[in-house]
């Protein structure tokens, strides 16, 4: 009986080393799968920090370019309150002078010369073919020629020797001609201003201009006296200030 439990319990000793191998080796392939899986979490860790790191400097530079965009669209809403036109021809008054840039259109005595006079309507030239060429108006009629203190004007399809002298020395012989150029000038400011007029129902010129005159009273240097001809000039500049605002309100 001795040798039969002897043998019994060899077996089951046998039996039991034979799963503890199998323990073993299944111990020793959770073991080799365990390094496979730390090695995976390793990489996957390198990749997820390289992705992270890069995320961060992207997050920045889109928080740099918005912080750049916005000063760069405070800067444009900045420009876009800007006057330029007004800026550059900055129409006013002197007493019973209308001014521009400073300059007076107009003759009272002898405190005011022709330089100051051809000056005035150099800028005055100058203002009124920089409106026409923001808003892309062509003159029916008239070619204005800006020339600082020798500006012209002349008929479209004229030569521009035939144009006339929006300057003059005082003399009485250039008179007629000088006449003739603020009369066409006049016309021209006319003829934008109805276009203007036209576009826009709240625009309204604030001297009526007729034939040579602007008000009533005539811009012919020959026809009115020295006192009503830089009233009639001060008119005229009111009525391109006017323009001036108008044509800067139609950009926005």
């Amino acid at each position: 009986y001795i040798l039969e439990k002897e043998k019994t319990l060899n077996l089951q000793l046998d039996e039991i080393e034979k799963e503890e191998e199998s323990v073993l080796e299944t111990v020793n392939d959770v073991e080799v799968q365990c390094a496979v899986i730390d090695g995976v979490e390793k990489h996957y860790w390198r990749i997820f920090n390289r992705y992270e790191s890069r995320v961060r400097s992207i997050n920045g530079e889109v928080e740099s370019f918005a912080g750049r965009r916005e000063i760069v669209e405070d800067k444009l809403r900045v420009l876009q309150t800007i006057n330029v036109l007004n800026d550059c021809f900055h129409i006013w008054y002197d007493g019973p002078y209308g001014t521009i840039n400073g300059l007076r259109l107009g003759k009272l005595d002898q405190s005011v010369g022709w330089e100051e006079i051809n000056a005035a309507w150099g800028q005055a030239a100058l203002a009124i073919s920089s409106i026409a060429k923001e808003r892309k108006f062509t003159f029916g009629m008239f070619r204005i020629i800006p020339q600082g203190s020798y500006s012209k004007i002349a008929k479209i399809g004229e030569e521009k020797s035939k144009s006339y002298e929006l300057y003059t020395n005082g003399g009485f012989w250039n008179r007629r001609r000088f006449d003739i150029a603020m009369h066409w000038f006049l016309l021209c400011v006319h003829e934008i201003g109805v276009f203007a007029e036209t576009n826009d129902r709240t625009m309204k010129l604030p001297y009526e201009i007729k034939g040579d005159r602007i008000a009533g009273i005539s811009v012919k240097i020959t026809v009115s006296s020295l006192e009503n001809w830089t009233r009639a000039l001060k008119h005229l500049l009111m009525n391109l200030k006017w323009l001036i605002v108008w044509c800067s309100k139609q950009r926005y």
